[in-house]
């Protein structure tokens, strides 16, 4: 009976949250900043490996000996 009650109350306040939702009306500018909010929100891990003040700071590593290429072969004469 308990799931049955909460199941009610939560379906009603959705719909009780959507029509509100619907009678919602914003201007476009908010709506423009709202996007480009989110946009970077969503990219953060992008932005976060482009930037160069990076946080938590990632210490320099030497490169490894696996990313170092090989010499070039000695031409035949």
């Amino acid at each position: 009976m308990q799931i049955w009650l909460i199941s009610f109350i939560l379906l009603l306040a959705v719909f009780r949250g959507l029509d509100w939702l619907h009678s919602l009306s914003l201007p476009l500018p908010f709506l423009l900043i709202g996007g480009a909010v989110l946009a970077v929100i969503s990219n953060n891990s992008l932005w976060m490996s482009v930037l160069p003040w990076r946080w938590p700071p990632t210490p320099l590593r030497p490169p490894s000996s696996s990313s170092v290429l090989p010499p070039p072969p000695e031409p035949h004469v």
